[in-house]
């Protein structure tokens, strides 16, 4: 059986880009040093991977890539409750699940505007000395995902539940890119 040009020429197109794309999604040796020391590997090597600065990344940039990658996400989730309170149909007064509903989207929001200013950092200061605070404000936006999560408990819906779970591993890669200066300074 004889192929005719054309497919052969898509076959060969197909398995060039088939192979540079394979290339492109394996994690650098930095990212992968990183996310090994996290709970979710997979997870850890897509985030650092969304942004296209990562592939050439130093430990420093990595660092503030994380954060941004982490505000960003908080700012989503912040937006999120925001749009949920709107939302927030206003039925009798009597309704106590509307009011309970009201209340930990307002505890949230709050718990968001925190985890919003924990995760805005500057990425002009390249100060080493920093990333024990850095660790530390990771640690307390973590926190405050878990305060909202606690907050709904089992009624939480699940896009906020998993909103909440990303920022906590988020926090968790920020930490262990954090926590390598410590090592390495």
């Amino acid at each position: 059986m004889v192929i005719p040009h054309h497919y052969l020429i898509f076959l060969v197109f197909f398995i060039v880009n088939y192979t540079s794309l394979a290339a492109t999604n394996k994690p650098t040796q930095l990212v992968d040093t990183v996310c090994k020391q996290v709970s979710n590997y997979t997870f850890c090597v897509d985030s650092l991977s969304s942004d296209p600065r990562t592939r050439s990344a130093d430990q420093e940039q990595l660092l503030f890539i994380a954060f941004q990658v982490a505000c960003s996400t908080a700012l989503g989730t912040r937006d999120y409750i925001a749009e949920q309170l709107k939302n927030l149909n206003a039925p009798p007064p009597h309704n106590v699940t509307r009011d309970v509903r009201l209340s930990h989207l307002q505890k949230c929001s709050r718990d968001y505007d925190k985890a919003v200013s924990y995760l805005e950092v500057n990425n002009d200061n390249s100060n080493f000395d920093a990333a024990l605070q850095l660790a530390d404000l990771a640690g307390e936006a973590a926190r405050v995902a878990d305060h909202c999560q606690a907050a709904f408990g089992r009624t939480a819906s699940p896009t906020l539940t998993r909103r909440n779970r990303d920022l906590k591993l988020l926090c968790e890669i920020c930490i262990a890119i954090a926590d390598m200066f410590v090592v390495w300074v």
